[in-house]
């Protein structure tokens, strides 16, 4: 089923949670939680959405509360960070009780 879809035909406060193939599996909605090589699944906001849908999106941790996006962003959509970018990120519940780390601001480096 196309999730695309469902984001039109559902109320706004429906959360959907995209996942494709090459990017881990968003079905658990839980992060990785492989410790020794500091990949995580973060999500990210999906912006020009008709609900809050997130993308879970690879990460690598570098230390506190702050993650390196890794991957492509796939065709036609919009995300609020982009890859490569280093974030800040705390756990969150979602719709349904299940948690997963989101990204909710760029980390701001000294000049």
């Amino acid at each position: 089923m196309d999730v695309r879809l469902l984001n039109r035909n559902r109320v706004a406060a429906l959360m959907i949670f995209k996942d494709t193939g090459d990017m881990g599996s968003g079905a658990t909605h839980h992060r990785s939680r492989n410790v020794a090589m500091s990949a995580q699944q973060v999500y990210v906001a999906l912006l020009d959405e008709a609900v809050d849908c997130w993308r879970p999106v690879n990460a690598q941790h570098i230390g506190a509360d702050q993650y390196v996006l890794v991957g492509p962003i796939p065709e036609g959509e919009v995300w609020e960070f982009q890859p490569g970018e280093t974030v800040h990120c705390r756990e969150q519940t979602f719709q349904g009780g299940t948690t997963g780390l989101v990204a909710f601001a760029r980390v701001q480096r000294d000049a």
